[in-house]
């Protein structure tokens, strides 16, 4: 199990954030990101107007992932001059393009997410969220935009509404807004510690060491992590991982792919070898089965279907086989089932007994 440790911030409410909170990194207070409970949207390309998901974990007893985002304040809770907003709004347009050239979209662009950093930064938070459809999004960022400069939205295209802002955006005003952004960027306070935890339980406890980036081409702490136990004998890195699947899919796939620790025994069976099955009997029991006039070739010896408990009382089935009819010809037999020599013999005997009563009669 790897744990992450984290500054909280206080919760800003009112600005719209609701359940979300901004943290920092414990072992670099100066990066920012925002907590997000629930599962990580599916995974796209890096962007410099979106927020990309770097952490996901459990953060008391919660599901909660984490974006990484620049230091500075959200256009919920600081509105910026109104000449800067078609800069913001520009920047959030190219944000929803590299969106919608994903198959994705945003389903919430609105002040509260978005993120104005201390450079001139303009990143889109909270994507995911909620559903919608690229319209919507359109329609939204647009509302951004002060009165007297909107512009059509019917059939456009982020990218193409981005390029004709931009147009009219003055090149000095990025700078514009990161000098704004450092006037406005209030102080803040850290109100808890916590511990993000991430994986599953280890045999080493593992400590959370930080790879700065830079040295080895990443852009800041959070795009990488490496990993080293308390027994020393690991020191690999864990790349961020995204998936779409849920975590308790996810989790039963582990435990259901890899091999059984302890395999069954191949003599599992011996002990019950030619032992009727308790179920087998109790269904018998329960409904006999009815008998059917067949032709059998011997008899059919009694048997018991029970259930072996004293309250049921066994039902006996015997089976009485029924002879199929032979007919042969040959000498001595007849056309019925009686010898014919029987059938001579009652014959004669009737025969002689009528003769005897006539001659009495006559005498």
């Amino acid at each position: 199990m790897r744990a992450v440790s984290i500054h909280l911030f206080p919760r800003d409410e009112a600005a719209g954030f609701g359940d979300v909170q901004l943290a920092a990194p414990g072992l670099s207070p100066g990066e920012r990101m925002v907590l997000w409970h629930g599962l990580p949207p599916v995974p796209i390309p890096d962007h410099q107007n979106i927020a990309p998901v770097v952490l996901e974990g459990d953060l008391d007893g919660r599901q909660v992932y984490a974006e990484r985002v620049p230091r500075g304040v959200r256009l919920s809770g600081h509105t910026p001059p109104p000449e800067l907003l078609p800069y913001v709004v520009s920047m959030a347009l190219a944000g929803l393009h590299a969106l919608h050239d994903a198959h994705q979209v945003h389903g919430g662009v609105g002040p509260d997410r978005l993120m104005l950093g201390v450079d001139g930064e303009v990143v889109l938070i909270g994507r995911g969220r909620q559903g919608g459809v690229r319209g919507l999004d359109l329609i939204s960022a647009f509302s951004l935009l002060p009165g007297g400069q909107e512009s059509t939205v019917l059939d456009a295209d982020a990218g193409e509404l981005s390029a004709e802002l931009a147009e009219r955006v003055d090149p000095e005003d990025p700078e514009r807004l990161a000098l704004w952004v450092r006037g406005v960027l209030p102080g803040r306070r850290v109100v808890e510690q916590a511990l993000l935890t991430i994986g599953e339980q280890d045999d080493a406890v593992d400590e959370i060491v930080p790879d700065l980036g830079p040295d080895r081409g990443e852009r800041g702490l959070l795009d990488r992590w490496s990993v080293t136990t308390a027994s020393g004998l690991s020191g690999d890195q864990t790349d961020e991982e995204g998936r779409t699947q849920p975590s308790i899919g996810l989790t039963l796939w582990k435990l259901l792919s890899p091999d059984p620790p302890r395999p069954s025994p191949t003599n599992r069976f011996d002990g019950v070898q030619d032992v009727p099955s308790r179920g087998i009997r109790t269904l018998l029991a329960e409904e006999p089965p009815d008998i059917l006039p067949l032709t059998l070739a011997a008899d059919v010896a009694p048997f018991v279907i029970g259930v072996p408990t004293l309250e049921d009382q066994p039902t006996v089935v015997r089976a009485t086989p029924r002879l199929s009819e032979t007919r042969t010809t040959g000498p001595g037999v007849g056309p019925g089932t009686i010898p014919r020599w029987v059938q001579w013999a009652v014959a004669m005997g009737f025969g002689g007994a009528l003769a005897w009563v006539l001659l009495q009669l006559m005498s």
